[in-house]
């Protein structure tokens, strides 16, 4: 290790001007942690203590020492804890007490540092060894008030507060009385100076949620209550915000506790909705928003306990929300109407945040938001004020949402025109507004715009609006989206006159809405407002509208598309600034995403490009590394489509693109790379068949390696087992010399059990179950071999029994077990195979097979059908 004086210059060029600097003292702080990271970590934590070390050199260890102990991915985090229970018990408790002594410095930006690595080594101590042991000491400081200096006060508040935030409530519980007599303490205290009362609320907004007994209580709640409503009408604007953050909470998490508060609540929210503070007024609005979402949650709730005939849906709805309208939807509006002509598009303020909360009202309360709002919409839509009129517009589109199609859809129609021609407003906020209220009808009312005849004319101003500032163009990608999506979904609309074909209706515009958004797509100016993401996004809806007979449209589309591609990649080299670098990464990922609807569209056709294709996609292959997850997992998708489209053809490329799969499946660490990597294998299998054969004993191994890797998510597995009954399905008797590793990898996979308590879990055993019915058929069909399979068929109908008892929960499951089990039957026919009988006339399997005769889905009946016949 280094000696101080070095160790504080390398601290100190950390923040160099110098990026050599820098970057040398951040490599060697990283190795360092490496190596040894116990003794870094004490060397940290002695530089954050000696207060005769400048603050800047403290902040920099003390924030250094607090990254080494935290992360957010859980590889990282597992790999922190076995080092902290690595650390001598010795070593360990001098860091404890070096930290806890450090909530004394009387620097208030180191104060706050020190706090979150308190914290963080509290966190630490309790997942890795199920204590706490700083929070005790904290509050002992809290509670005796001797020697408790106005700094050990304001970082001991600190630290709790982010200790509270941290660790499972569970590990608190406990300690929720003492930290509530501790913080209500310093709030009623008539001596509490203003950071130490913002430092409590902060620290009561993290203790909230261990508080669920305290709100059970009346007197406990009014306690609680009333110093939060205290403070939302302080003088203090941070006390202001950081109360009203409290409330925010509250109605979060106690709901049911809130009644005879709100009329105070309206009163104090909406008096601060008049005002000027900008700060303030957010989570005023944003109170109302959180309000509102948590009674549309509770009556879907409802809904869904009706559906299911319980009569104890769950909390009661107060509709706090429908009682506040006469006060809450004027101030609202008159809060959109503060646009901030000069801030950033994505900047919030309080316009923007008005206009959310409206959305949300009229998803709560439809009918009597649309009641309030109409007038006022229907006098500014006509406004020469800008305001006004950029007010109605916001307004209009964000109640859209709420009420029934039927109750707007006149009001719709009639606006188009208004807000269409607001293209060409002097005001670009106007020209923002009405073109993404426009953006917003497409995706809600577009079978109304084609039965009123007015897609043409939408067509006609979407082509224009590509033209327009970055915003308004990508309002417009989107608009058009909207449109594609539902003309794919109904290639008929039915009108009062004879049926029009939506690809015929649009025939006239293929061409300049191509040519617009490749224009639009390549602007200087794209990656403002996501210009170019959207318009290629729309590039690849419009796509699937090309008619066969006019395939020409699709050529100079591909051509276009393929040579952006090469003219990207051809830049590799040259790039230098990671800005730059960046930009054409993103390039990249829409050109792939558009090559995916290319090669769809084209089908065989994409022969004719393979080659230009797959050397643009090798090309990202060898330029990129494993961190950068998105291009590889775009490229590999590309690969994928691209395999689909020209099937065996692909064979010519597999001895350069493989190394590159190899790579994707053994990077276990980034699981969605991994994914799209099985998923493109099992492309693979399906396209090349028994040609397949030379590389299946490679990737069996790789599988089987991913399958017993400890880093992997478990979310890939499902997939690998899937993907080995592809490969089995693909070279059918040459899989012979690789069964028995994936029968028993498959095997192992039918008798893993795990809680299915919670939502994640069970998904996963679905999924699981799934990965193994897939596998199972593959090895089945592909083997088309009784004699290999003799061994193993007891505990796959075994396997099949038990899937058979949860099918009915998770009904995907269905057609894959109805397919396994006809397959087995088709392999070992019970008239063949007398040890067969025991399942052929098992009551579970005609039971199974009966039910599986009604279901929706016509592939399952067909093969219940057929199962029926095999074990008659």
């Amino acid at each position: 290790m280094s000696t101080p004086v070095s160790f504080i210059e390398i601290l100190q060029n950390t923040l160099s001007t110098d990026i050599n600097l820098r970057t040398q003292a951040t490599e060697f702080l990283t190795n360092a942690q490496n190596e040894n990271f116990a003794g870094l970590l004490r060397e940290l934590i002695d530089v954050l203590f000696n207060e005769a070390n400048s603050a800047d050199v403290r902040r920099v260890a003390g924030l250094f020492a607090k990254n080494s102990l935290t992360a957010t991915a859980d590889d990282i985090r597992t790999e922190i804890l076995n080092k902290w229970q690595q650390v001598p018990v010795e070593s360990r408790n001098e860091i404890l007490s070096i930290a806890l002594n450090a909530l004394g410095t009387t620097t208030p930006q180191v104060g706050s540092v020190v706090a979150q690595l308190v914290a963080a080594i509290e966190d630490l101590q309790a997942r890795v060894f199920n204590s706490v042991c700083l929070l005790p000491q904290i509050l002992g400081l809290l509670e005796s008030q001797t020697n408790l200096t106005m700094s050990i006060r304001l970082n001991c508040l600190e630290a709790m507060s982010f200790i509270c935030e941290l660790l499972n409530p569970n590990m608190l519980y406990e300690f929720s009385s003492r930290i509530l007599n501790v913080l209500f303490g310093v709030l009623n205290s008539s001596e509490t100076d203003m950071r130490s009362y913002q430092k409590a609320i902060s620290a009561l907004n993290n203790v909230l949620r261990i508080c669920r007994t305290n709100f059970d209580n009346p007197a406990e709640c009014g306690a609680i209550m009333a110093v939060i409503l205290k403070g939302v009408t302080s003088a203090d604007q941070n006390l202001q915000v950081q109360s009203l953050q409290c409330l925010i909470s509250v109605v979060s998490m106690y709901y049911n506790v809130m009644n005879e508060y709100m009329a105070s609540i309206l009163d104090s929210t909406i008096h601060i909705m008049k005002g000027q503070d900008d700060d303030v007024i957010l989570q005023s609005v944003e109170l109302w928003s959180t309000l509102a979402d948590e009674e549309i949650q509770l009556r879907m709730e409802h809904e869904e306990a009706r559906a299911l005939g319980q009569d104890h849906p769950g909390m009661v709805v107060y509709n706090f929300v429908q009682a506040a309208l006469g006060k809450l939807i004027p101030a609202l509006y008159d809060l959109l109407m503060r646009q901030d002509e000069d801030g950033d598009e994505h900047e919030w303020n309080v316009s923007r945040a008005a206009s959310v909360c409206l959305s949300l009202i009229a998803r709560c309360e439809p009918n009597d938001c649309l009641r309030l709002l109409l007038p006022q919409i229907q006098a500014d839509i006509v406004s020469t004020d800008w305001r006004r009129l950029d007010a109605a517009f916001n307004a209009f589109g964000n109640i859209l949402d709420g009420p029934d199609v039927s109750q707007l859809e006149t009001y719709v129609i009639s606006a188009l025109p208004i807000l269409t021609n607001s293209i060409n407003h002097p005001h670009t906020i106007v020209q923002d507004t009405s073109s993404w209220v426009v953006g917003h009808i497409c995706e809600l009312f577009y079978t109304e715009i084609v039965a009123r005849g007015q897609l043409e004319a939408m067509l006609s101003y979407l082509q224009a609006g590509m033209q327009a500032r970055p915003r308004v163009a990508s309002n417009c990608a989107w608009a058009l989206m909207n449109l594609c999506e539902y003309l794919g979904d109904n290639t008929i609309v039915r009108q009062k006159s004879p049926p029009v074909d939506n690809a015929t209706v649009m025939t006239p515009f293929f061409q300049p809405l191509s040519e617009a958004l490749l224009r639009a797509s390549d602007r200087q100016d794209g990656d403002q407002s996501n210009l170019r993401e959207y318009t290629y996004e729309a590039l690849s809806y419009l796509i699937l509208f090309i008619p066969p007979s006019d395939p020409q449209i699709l050529h100079q589309i591909t051509e276009t598309i393929i040579s952006r591609l090469e003219a990207c990649v051809s830049r590799e080299g040259l790039i230098l600034s990671s800005e730059e670098r960046n930009h054409f990464h993103k390039l990249q990922s829409y050109l792939c995403s558009l090559l995916q609807s290319v090669c769809r569209r084209l089908g065989n056709a994409t022969s004719n490009y393979a080659d230009r294709m797959m050397t643009c996609l090798l090309t990202m292959f060898y330029h990129s590394n494993e961190r950068q997850v998105a291009i590889l997992e775009d490229a590999l998708l590309a690969v994928g489509t691209i395999i689909l489209a020209v099937e065996a053809k692909f064979e010519r490329y597999m001895g350069s693109f493989s190394p590159y799969l190899t790579a994707a499946i053994e990077t276990h660490r980034q699981f969605q790379l991994c994914s799209a990597g099985i998923g493109v294998l099992s492309d693979l299998c399906r396209a090349l068949g028994p040609a397949f054969t030379p590389y299946a004993e490679h990737y069996v191994v790789l599988c089987a390696n991913a399958l017993q890797s400890q880093i992997i998510n478990r979310s890939v597995k499902p997939l690998i087992l899937a993907a080995l009954g592809d490969i089995a399905l693909a070279i059918g008797p040459s899989f012979a010399p690789h069964f028995e590793t994936s029968i028993n990898i498959l095997l192992q996979a039918a008798v893993f059990q795990i809680s299915t308590d919670n939502f994640d879990d069970a998904d996963f055993m679905n999924e699981l179950f799934q990965g193994v019915l897939d596998g199972f058929s593959g090895i089945i069909q592909g083997s088309n071999d009784p004699a290999l399979l003799s061994n193993s068929v007891t505990q796959i109908f075994e396997f099949c029994h038990r899937v058979s008892k949860i099918h009915y929960e998770f009904s995907s499951l269905e057609p894959g077990l109805i397919g396994l089990m006809v397959d087995l039957f088709t392999i070992y026919p019970p008239s063949a195979f007398p040890d067969i009988r025991q399942f052929s006339t098992a009551p579970w399997v005609r039971m199974l097979f009966d039910n599986a005769r009604r279901s929706r889905d016509s592939y399952t009946r067909e093969t219940a059908s057929i199962g029926l016949k095999l074990i008659a």
